[in-house]
């Protein structure tokens, strides 16, 4: 799709305006998105709230996060990142280690976390199915103290806490 405003470029971003009973959905490149932002933050129209300092923190991210991803061009084979993003297919090798930053936070966004831990037999010991509930729970809380989400935490360490109690007890 086309921005709106420009016709020129692609639109990166939508969004919907309502204006007492009308319902507008708008589609700008980054460019024009950009300039429509700094031109309503100069008119002082998003400085309610701290609204304003939001956008700002927008643009940005916009403004270093994409500038880096388009300059982003493997040396090896001259795949960019952004081919990468439309295909969905790496160049080469090399391109694993052009583009390893980026990959891990793709794959972080899309499942989670960065760290295979395979499928589980069916038939397989109890124990490894605790051992990897364990594990599911440890990187949980880790991720909640990060976070600071205490009271999340707590219920976590304490679901930990009962796991192990419970192992050690049925191996007596």
């Amino acid at each position: 799709m086309l921005c709106e405003n420009c016709g020129l470029r692609k639109a990166v971003i939508s969004y919907a305006k309502i204006e007492e009973d009308s319902h507008i959905e708008v589609h700008l490149c980054q460019e024009c998105m950009e300039k429509k932002l700094r031109e309503d933050l100069h008119n002082g129209s998003y400085y309610e709230d701290g609204v304003a300092s939001l956008i700002e923190n927008m643009l940005q991210f916009f403004n270093v996060g994409m500038s880096r991803s388009r300059d982003l061009i493997c040396s090896h084979c001259g795949t960019s990142w952004l081919d990468f993003r439309k295909v969905g297919k790496l160049g080469c090798e090399n391109c694993y280690k052009e583009f390893e930053t980026e990959l891990y936070q793709l794959i972080e966004n899309m499942q989670g976390s960065t760290t295979h831990k395979g499928k589980i037999a069916k038939n397989a010991d109890p124990i490894v199915f605790q051992e990897r509930e364990l594990e599911d729970l440890r990187y949980e809380l880790e991720k909640a103290v990060e976070s600071e989400e205490y009271e999340k935490a707590a219920v976590l360490r304490d679901k930990i806490n009962d796991m192990l109690n419970l192992s050690e007890t049925e191996e007596e």
